[in-house]
């Protein structure tokens, strides 16, 4: 969308710029262009987690020498040679609790990352719909909303600039630059392969709880 005009943006999502959404279109556009939620993908079963634990490139060479181990061992054990199965066992113990920690480990970090998305889906959003100004949650914008977005707020959907002075954006959760990038409503684009980072560009990035902006 930020290689078309503000008028094409408009009239593709049935808005206007001053009045922003019906009612009814708000439903229509909501069925066609889907809640503004990230998707969320259904979490690896236990057994997956584990089986991707336990064939970690490390892990896999621990069994190895685990396996060679009790191999010779066994070879010990049958030409009356001394043994030392105790060895083995240290060595798929070690094995077991490995791959123990790694799948607890990104439980873990898959429930707090669930945590923080529920925060982000919290974020309250000011929008204009039937010529009023209102407020409601992110979850609830829908395609074609016109959003009023203010210093320090969080940018909640992808979005075309229709009016803009000396705006910036932090998008170093997206990017890495801890430099904010500059953006322009009246930036005209047309080559579609223009990086989305690229200085002046007249397009804002959903960036969850992370995106902000700053008003010079």
């Amino acid at each position: 969308m930020f290689t078309k005009s503000k008028e094409e943006v408009l009239n593709f999502f049935g808005s206007d710029k001053e009045k922003g959404l019906n009612a009814e279109q708000v439903e229509k556009n909501r069925e066609k262009f889907k809640a503004n939620v990230l998707t969320k993908q259904k979490g690896d079963s236990l057994l997956k987690r584990i089986i991707a634990s336990a064939t970690e490139p490390m892990v896999l060479m621990l069994i190895a020498a685990g396996l060679i181990a009790l191999g010779v061992n066994i070879y010990r054990s049958a030409t009356g040679g001394e043994a030392d199965f105790l060895e083995c066992a240290g060595v798929f113990f070690a094995i077991a609790l490995s791959v123990c920690i790694s799948v607890v480990m990104e439980g873990r970090s898959q429930k707090a990352f669930e945590a923080l998305s529920k925060i982000g889906d919290d974020i309250v959003v000011k929008v204009v719909r039937n010529g009023e100004s209102m407020t409601i949650p992110k979850s609830e914008v829908v395609a074609g909303d016109i959003l009023i977005l203010s210093t320090g707020d969080k940018i909640p959907a992808d979005a075309r600039l229709l009016s803009s002075e000396s705006m910036s954006t932090d998008e170093s959760a997206l990017t890495g630059e801890s430099v904010p990038v500059e953006k322009s409503s009246e930036a005209e684009i047309t080559d579609e392969k223009t990086p989305l980072a690229e200085p002046g560009l007249n397009f804002l990035r959903r960036a969850g709880r992370y995106g902000s902006l700053r008003m010079n």
